[in-house]
């Protein structure tokens, strides 16, 4: 079993001018999911705030988030559906400026060859590794890196470019 963190802020926000945008991973249905937010930091307002996630019955977590000076914002995070028997896997999504909220689905980046579960008889921590920077050389591209699995017993990085 995989423990999805709790819901605190785990990973760097990113302030454009007087907006701070943050992410965290809250229950939403019964399912871990994340959740971002656009922060005034003047009048301290929530100017957006959505879900996301990869599937109605996916459990997702470990999200990171990031945004360019245009106010286009990319993301990353960890899903997985044991119910459909999907294994972990890495997904990036983004919304551009006049958009309201990330949309369901995502683009998988990864999708791990085994489930991780190197002890039957304890969670295992899940979710500590992941960030999307904005490309120097193209705003319109950020990089990502998020857990990927490699072994039964065994995880590693993915990192990967995307763009709108």
């Amino acid at each position: 079993m995989l423990a999805t963190s709790d819901s605190r802020f785990v990973n760097a926000s990113t302030q454009n001018g007087i907006d701070l945008w943050q992410v965290h991973t809250i229950a939403s249905a019964g399912f871990p999911t994340p959740k971002f937010y656009r922060i005034n930091n003047s009048t301290n307002a929530v100017l957006q705030s959505s879900f996301f996630f990869h599937s109605g019955t996916s459990d997702d977590w470990n999200a990171s988030i990031t945004t360019n000076t245009s106010n286009n914002t990319f993301v990353t995070w960890s899903s997985t559906d044991a119910g459909s028997g999907v294994n972990a896997q890495v997904v990036s999504s983004g919304k551009l400026d006049a958009d309201t909220s990330i949309p369901a689905g995502g683009v998988v980046g990864f999708t791990s060859p085994t489930f991780y579960n190197p002890s039957t008889d304890t969670t295992e921590r899940w979710g500590d590794y992941s960030a999307v920077t904005i490309d120097p050389s193209s705003t319109s591209k950020a990089w990502l890196v998020n857990e990927k699995i490699n072994s039964t017993a065994l995880w590693g990085s993915r990192i990967m470019q995307v763009g709108f």
